[in-house]
């Protein structure tokens, strides 16, 4: 992938549709995916608020280490990443209190004046969770069954025998 320096600049408003995922495989390897159309993720609009570069490539075991006849100390190797590949990717920014999402060059657009939003970042972007009615419900009555103190706090369950009463009473309803 291609990195152009001066391509935006911080503030600027963009569309972003791809971004960056980094894990380790089982040998310990730093590896990154670009995530792209899937169903969890779907991009959306943020301001650039940086770069980052991000190095990739395997992790070199440490040495057992041993004693060192000429200085009369214990030689030791930490464990290092060699690196294979550099990128580098934009920071794109979705909210104020948010972690950027790291984007490569080609899943990010400049937005038109028109596009971009009149109230600017939200303090903090949530994803919205769907709940269903049965989970719903399945609140409700945990709510209503659980035991509470004087002060209308609820109580723990130290013995298990208010989680018994909870899934009791869900059988009643039907909801379990």
């Amino acid at each position: 992938m291609k990195f152009t320096k001066n391509k935006f600049k911080i503030g600027d408003w963009v569309r972003y549709t791809r971004k960056l995922m980094i894990y380790y495989d089982t040998e310990n390897n730093r590896n990154y995916e670009i995530i792209d159309g899937r169903m969890e993720f779907k991009g959306g609009v943020g301001q650039i608020c940086g770069v980052s570069r991000r190095h990739f490539g395997y992790v070199v075991p440490a040495s057992g280490g041993g004693f060192n006849p000429f200085t009369d100390e214990y030689d030791y190797e930490s464990a290092y990443l060699k690196t294979e590949e550099t990128l580098f990717f934009w920071k794109v920014a979705v909210g104020l209190l948010n972690k950027a999402i790291e984007v490569p060059e080609d899943g990010v657009e400049l937005l038109s004046e028109e596009e971009i939003p009149k109230k600017g970042l939200p303090v903090m972007k949530q994803r919205s969770y769907v709940w269903e009615d049965k989970d719903r419900e399945m609140m409700r009555v945990c709510a209503q069954v659980w035991p509470r103190d004087s002060k209308g706090r609820f109580l723990k369950d130290k013995t298990g025998e208010f989680n018994r009463i909870f899934l009791n009473e869900l059988k009643k309803r039907g909801l379990q």
